[in-house]
């Protein structure tokens, strides 16, 4: 793997460092999958997309702490291709539990799903629906790359926007930047 958190080639696993009193720690492969061995190159060649650092079937398993304590659980996981609007995307999904303990007080419960291009790593549409504590929130995004505008939908609030060619959301940027061999 090529960030922090990530279970790499071997199986073995990093930990991520702590930010503003929280950290994520302990990454594994939920299915005990390996990636496949990466090309071998120079070092000049620039990466294929088409041969991303991560794969499908990957599901990464993180511990959330909280000054500490541990306050929850956040998954990762990489779904088989489908095909989206006649494009072959990655379904990216991201999980947040809060646990039994920290959702007494505080329940966390959030759930986002990107649509990566398989072949290029842009997206085409982004759904996030979170629950944190009494607020709620649903939201979706949808991204049409040729005509380069998105269409956002919050709360039967239907807004679009100007976007700049390939652009990402926020989880598929993550996926984006696995896939580059240096930045």
């Amino acid at each position: 793997g090529k960030a922090n958190g990530v279970a790499d080639q071997t199986g073995s696993t990093r930990q991520d460092k702590k930010t503003n009193g929280a950290s994520v720690e302990k990454a594994t492969s939920e299915n005990g999958a390996v990636a496949p061995p990466l090309p071998v190159t120079n070092g000049n060649d620039k990466h294929d997309p088409r041969a991303p650092s991560f794969f499908k079937g990957e599901t990464l398993v993180y511990e959330v702490r909280f000054l500490g304590v541990a306050a929850g659980t956040a998954v990762l996981s990489v779904n088989d291709p489908i095909t989206y609007n006649g494009y072959e995307v990655y379904p990216i999904l991201s999980t947040v539990q809060s646990n039994d303990f920290v959702s007494f007080f505080y329940p966390v419960n959030d759930r986002v799903e990107s649509y990566l291009d398989a072949r290029e790593l842009y997206s085409h549409r982004i759904n996030i629906k979170q629950h944190q504590g009494k607020r709620k929130r649903k939201k979706q995004i949808e991204f049409d790359q040729a005509k380069h505008k998105a269409v956002q939908i919050r709360e039967d609030q239907r807004e679009t926007f100007d976007i700049p060619p390939k652009v990402n959301d926020f989880l598929s940027a993550l996926y984006y930047f696995r896939a580059q061999d240096s930045i």
